[in-house]
């Protein structure tokens, strides 16, 4: 007998001849072969689309890869191109291994400028080096921790992993590749290498591929069967070496020959120190137990000692506190559920909640908050409840999570405003927006805050090869109530019976300067202060709301329409808009040197006479301002970034800005404030008392409804003093008319409307 590819001639295993041109032979020159036959990478084969270098089926192959028309073998990460520890994800039969775009091999770290990795200096295998430590990395990788120049980095495999596509995965063994069910010899694995199928066991031959009953009878095959201490059972078509003789009950899975079996004291290989021995019966082997679990001790790390079952995978985990999740998809090891406390798990926990693996969900131990309606708060404190189904779980990305990883992201979270900062983790969610750029997408829902509106993502854009994976189902309702920070605050309402809450989402008073609503006014067209008026005034609507257009910078308008009992809806919409500019369809109403630009992120408008817009720069404090946190209830939820807002006149093309609508005609309701009154007086400052700069005068539009005295020539208390609330910027405004010292004169109307 002869090893597969081999033949017996004078008792000796020679190649046979192979003659260029014939089948399984080499091509002749020019690539020809006989009749039937197709040159596939060198060789003469009967091709189809399951052979190496033959041609495609309809541009795909089985098993391979189609380029060009050929089949090929898909490439490995070895022959993908990544540079020196470059992570790379593994390919299929079908699919070539991919170089992961600017990332690294632990240990290293991707350097923009010269796109390789760098070794990160400073790291240690000891477990006790705490944060620069990689030894829990390299241990959960199955590869051995090797310090050296300074630093530290994870090395070959461990003993009893061998490489595979940059994985270590466990050795194959001579059971795992099924030999004595192909009734092949086997090479037993070694330390990194998988076991080996052989030449065929006594009594068998190679047939093509196939070990089959070689017609030997057992007169002549009994000295070899004697020799593996088998009987041998005759057959029709010759004898086989079958069943263990007595006094040899194990047959070894390596050498196919019956022996007694393995104790402690003569297992071989012998039991490792890191492993125990368990004792096996007069029938089987004794085993070897491994004992090489992670230490599990470190408590800040979310670890609770050991977990008492090993994963499918056969890998001994630690056990999790409270607040973290053991996984294997992607990164394994330990995570914490809500790293920033702000009340939503990261998107990476659902994978360990929904697993199929028992030790992986019993180590889920995460406090996954589900809704089943939000709550929608205006300033003046009405409600409106709008029922979620099926119950929604709050899940965010794991930038959204994890400071660290946000810090990170490619590309970077950008900053709000030239002296400002990013928003942090924790004033971010599914549910936030930001109005800070045009590319800014701070819930992660793959729109841009500034363009998308309360409709599922794929309806605004093709979500194809950026997708949301896994959480799109609740990604189409997170769109629907997502807020921006500016204008409103959300948080998570535990029920008072069961376990599925409420988000609620309130609007930020206008009249209220503590409660963080930041965006400002200064003087309208005609150079006139305009009024604290936009912090009192109802607003309806905005009109350009329409049911079936986009509806960019319309939050929450299709809930606030009019004439709904005991609810006046949420109207910051119709004064505020976070818009993009474009000074080239836009330009600002009475300015004559084309330098100034409005905008507006909405629908085309056939005319444009109307827009009268504040425009704001706004910056996020560069301190996190621990004071700032919300609700007032407190608790595990969101913090509220702290966003101050100064008016500009002049905007660049490429701005993205607060516009805030300012007073407009009564005539018909549009957006925002609307007059009261028109053509009405100037109240004027004296002198003031100090010394200082006069105030500006201002107009008294609609200062009879926010006075404390409705007239401003009857007797008051105090001398015929009044008091100001809606009309004067800087209120309370006390003062007494005619006076030339801190007191007000009366004007006449302005020649033209404000």
């Amino acid at each position: 007998m002869c090893g597969s590819g081999l033949s017996c001639s004078g008792n000796k295993c020679i190649k046979p001849v192979c003659a260029d041109g014939t089948k399984d032979c080499a091509c002749r020159s020019g690539n020809s072969c006989d009749a039937t036959f197709l040159c596939a990478a060198g060789l003469c084969r009967e091709c189809n689309n399951a052979v190496n270098g033959c041609p495609c089926t309809n541009g795909t192959c089985t098993g391979l890869v189609c380029e060009t028309n050929v089949c090929r073998p898909a490439k490995t990460c070895a022959q993908a191109g990544c540079v020196p520890h470059q992570a790379c994800a593994g390919g299929s039969g079908t699919q070539d291994a991919q170089c992961l775009p600017m990332a690294c091999e632990t240990g290293f770290t991707w350097n923009s400028a010269t796109s390789m990795c760098d070794v990160i200096p400073g790291l240690s295998c000891s477990p006790d080096a705490g944060s620069s430590s990689i030894a829990a990395q390299c241990r959960t990788a199955n590869r051995n921790c090797v310090e050296a120049g300074g630093t530290a980095m994870c090395g070959t495999c461990s003993s009893g992993f061998t490489e595979d596509q940059t994985v270590c995965r466990a050795v194959r063994s001579c059971a795992d590749l099924s030999c004595a069910t192909a009734h092949q010899l086997c090479t037993p694995a070694g330390a990194n290498t998988d076991a080996m199928c052989g030449s065929c066991e006594p009594g068998y031959t190679l047939q093509g591929t196939t070990c089959v009953v070689s017609n030997i009878p057992c007169s002549q095959l009994q000295p070899q069967c004697d020799a593996l201490n088998k009987n041998c059972v005759q057959g029709a078509n010759g004898g086989t070496c079958t069943g263990c003789k007595t006094g040899f009950p194990v047959e070894d899975t390596t050498t196919r020959i019956c022996r007694a079996a393995y104790t402690c004291s003569t297992l071989l290989p012998a039991c490792s120190a890191a492993q125990t021995c368990v004792a096996g019966t007069a029938t089987t082997d004794a085993t070897c137990q491994n004992r090489n679990c992670p230490a599990c001790t470190n408590a800040s790390a979310g670890e609770d000692g050991v977990f008492g079952q090993a994963t499918l995978s056969n890998r001994c985990i630690c056990k999790t506190l409270p607040g973290y999740f053991y996984t294997e998809s992607g990164s394994i090891g330990i995570f914490p559920c809500d790293a920033d406390q702000d009340g939503w798990v990261r998107e990476s926990a659902r994978f360990a909640l929904q697993s199929a693996d028992p030790a992986v969900v019993s180590n889920a131990r995460c406090d996954l908050r589900k809704i089943n309606k939000v709550i929608l708060q205006n300033e003046a404190g009405q409600t409106q409840e709008i029922p979620v189904a099926p119950d929604l779980p709050l899940y965010e990305s794991v930038p959204n999570d994890d400071q660290a990883v946000l810090n990170q992201s490619i590309p970077a979270p950008p900053f709000y405003g030239s002296t400002g900062r990013a928003l942090l983790a924790k004033e971010r969610n599914s549910l936030t927006k930001a109005c800070v750029s045009q590319t800014a997408d701070h819930n992660e829902n793959k729109l841009p805050d500034v363009e998308e509106w309360g409709r599922p993502p794929s309806q605004q854009v093709s979500l194809s090869g950026v997708g949301l994976g896994s959480l799109q189902p609740f990604f189409d309702v997170y769109t629907r109530y997502s807020y921006f920070v500016e204008l409103e605050r959300g948080w998570y309402e535990p029920p008072t019976s069961g376990t599925v809450g409420a988000y609620r989402i309130r609007e930020k008073s206008r009249g209220t300067p503590a409660d963080g609503l930041p965006i400002v006014y200064e003087k309208d067209r005609n150079g006139e202060w305009t009024s604290d008026f936009v912090k009192y005034c109802e607003r309806g609507r905005d009109r350009w709301y329409d049911d079936t257009l986009p509806a960019q910078g319309m939050d929450f308008a299709s809930v606030s329409g009019p004439n709904a009992q005991g609810w006046g809806g949420m109207m910051h919409h119709s004064q505020f808009k976070c818009v993009a500019v474009d000074p080239s369809r836009y330009a600002v109403l009475g300015q004559t040197d084309g330098g100034l630009a409005s905008a507006r992120a909405i629908q085309t408008e056939t005319s444009i006479g109307n827009l009268d817009w504040q425009m704001n720069s706004c910056v996020a404090s560069p301190s996190a301002n621990p004071n700032s946190r919300v609700p007032v209830a407190g608790g595990t939820n969101p913090w509220d970034p702290v966003v101050t807002c100064s008016p500009i006149g002049s905007v660049g093309s490429a701005d993205v800005v607060w516009a805030a609508a300012r007073i407009m005609s009564p005539s018909s309701y549009e957006r925002g404030c609307i007059k009261l009154c028109g053509g009405e007086r100037f109240l004027c400052p004296g002198n003031p008392a100090d010394g200082g700069a006069k105030p500006p005068c201002f107009t008294m539009c609609g200062d009879f409804a926010a006075s404390e005295v409705k007239t401003l020539s009857g007797p008051a208390p105090g001398g015929g003093t009044f008091r100001l609330r809606g009309e004067v910027p800087y209120t309370p405004y006390v003062g007494t008319l005619g006076g030339t010292d801190g007191g007000f004169t009366i004007r006449p109307p302005p020649s033209k409307p404000l």
